[in-house]
C-alpha cells in the first residue's frame, strides 16, 4: 500500500499543473455511468437510493481514513459549521438530483446539470476571489439558452409542441435538476475553501454523508421501503461505488485548481450520456431539446478556444478604435 501511495504521489507531482482537469474529467466520466444507473433504477423510492448511497459512502470514507491514518475529528468551530451547512444543503441537492435523474431523459438531465459551473463560477468570484473572464460570460449565456431549450416552455415552442415532447414527470424532473444545480455549487465552493485551508476533502465528505444518512433514514421510513430484485440490487451497488469514486476524484481535482475551472470538466459527461440515453433507453432525439444539449456542450469548446476568442475580439475592437487596449 505504501509503495502504491508513493508512486501515486510521484505521478501527481509530475502532472501537478493539469491535475485539476485530469481528476475532473475522470470524475465526470464515472458520473455519466452513475447517472445512467440512477435513471435505470427509477422505480426505487428516492430516499431509499440516497440512504444506501450515503451509508456506503460513509463506510468507504471511514475505511479510507483508517488506511491513511486520517483523523476525522475537527476541533475548529468554523469548519464544523461549514460541515454542518454543507450537509444540510446536500440533503436538498441529493433528493432533487436523484428525483430529477429518475424522471427526466438522461441526455437532457446531464446537460441541465451543466448549469452547476454557472453558480460555481459566480460563488467562486464572490467568496473565493477567483477571476472570471469573457469566455466564462459567453458560456453562462450559452448554458442559460440551452437550459431554456431543453425545458421547452410553451411560450417558446407552443403549448402543443411542449406537451408532445414531454410529460408532467419529465418536466418536474427537469425543474428539480435545475434547482439542484443551483444549490450544488455551494458545497463545491465550500470544499474548495476547505482544500485551500489544507483540510482533507474526505473529512468533509464523511460529515456530509453522515448527515445525509440520518436524514434519508427518516425519509425512508416515511416514504416506505421497497424490496429490490437482483437487477435493482446491482444498480444500487454501482450507484454506491461510482458515487464514492467519482466524488473522490472531483474533490482531489479541487485541491489542485479553482472550483470554477474544475467544474467545467463536467461537459465531458454530455456526449457519453447522450449515447447511453439513445442506446439503452431508446430516447429519440428531437430538434429543440437536442439543440439545447448542443449549446450547453459547445461551452467546452469556448473554454478550450478562449484565448483565440479573446484575441479575435481584441483585434476587432482595436481596428474600430486604435486607442483600444484590453
Amino acid at each position: 500500500m505504501e509503495y502504491l501511495r508513493q508512486n501515486a504521489h510521484a505521478i501527481e507531482e509530475k502532472y501537478k499543473t493539469h491535475l485539476g482537469y485530469i481528476y475532473g474529467l475522470i470524475a465526470n466520466f464515472l458520473y455519466a455511468i452513475y447517472n445512467y444507473k440512477i435513471r435505470d433504477t427509477s422505480v426505487v423510492p428516492t430516499f431509499q437510493l440516497i440512504f444506501w448511497r450515503s451509508f456506503s459512502n460513509l463506510f468507504m470514507v471511514y475505511l479510507y481514513s483508517k488506511s491513511v491514518n486520517l483523523p476525522l475529528q475537527c476541533k475548529s468551530k468554523r469548519l464544523n459549521h461549514t460541515f454542518f451547512l454543507s450537509g444540510i444543503i446536500m440533503v436538498g441537492v441529493n433528493y432533487l438530483g436523484f428525483y430529477g435523474f429518475q424522471k427526466a431523459n438522461l441526455s437532457e438531465a446531464i446537460a441541465l446539470y451543466q448549469l452547476i459551473p454557472v453558480m460555481t463560477t459566480i460563488l467562486g468570484v464572490i467568496f473565493l476571489e477567483e477571476a472570471s473572464d469573457l469566455a466564462q460570460s459567453i458560456m453562462t449565456v450559452l448554458r442559460m439558452i440551452g437550459a431554456v431549450l431543453i425545458l421547452k416552455p410553451p411560450f417558446l415552442v407552443g403549448s402543443e409542441a411542449s406537451s408532445s415532447v414531454g410529460n408532467p414527470e419529465r418536466i418536474l424532473g427537469n425543474i428539480a435538476l435545475i434547482v439542484s444545480t443551483l444549490f450544488f455549487a455551494i458545497p463545491l465552493v465550500l470544499s474548495r475553501k476547505m482544500a485551500v485551508q489544507k483540510v482533507d476533502p474526505q473529512v468533509g465528505m464523511f460529515y456530509s454523508n453522515l448527515f445525509l444518512c440520518m436524514v434519508s433514514g427518516v425519509g425512508l421510513i416515511q416514504q416506505g421501503f421497497r424490496p429490490l430484485d437482483i437487477s435493482e440490487m446491482k444498480n444500487v451497488f454501482w450507484i454506491c461505488v461510482l458515487s464514492f469514486v467519482a466524488y473522490s476524484f472531483l474533490l482531489k481535482g479541487l485541491k489542485y485548481d479553482e472550483a470554477g475551472k474544475v467544474a467545467l470538466t463536467s461537459y465531458a459527461e454530455i456526449p457519453f450520456g447522450f449515447a447511453l440515453d439513445v442506446m439503452f433507453f431508446g430516447h429519440v432525439p428531437e430538434l429543440v431539446g437536442t439543440l439545447g444539449v448542443l449549446l450547453v456542450f459547445s461551452c467546452l469548446f469556448v473554454q478550450i478556444l478562449k484565448d483565440q476568442i479573446f484575441k479575435f475580439f481584441k483585434e476587432k475592437f482595436k481596428k474600430e478604435d486604435p486607442k483600444f487596449d484590453a
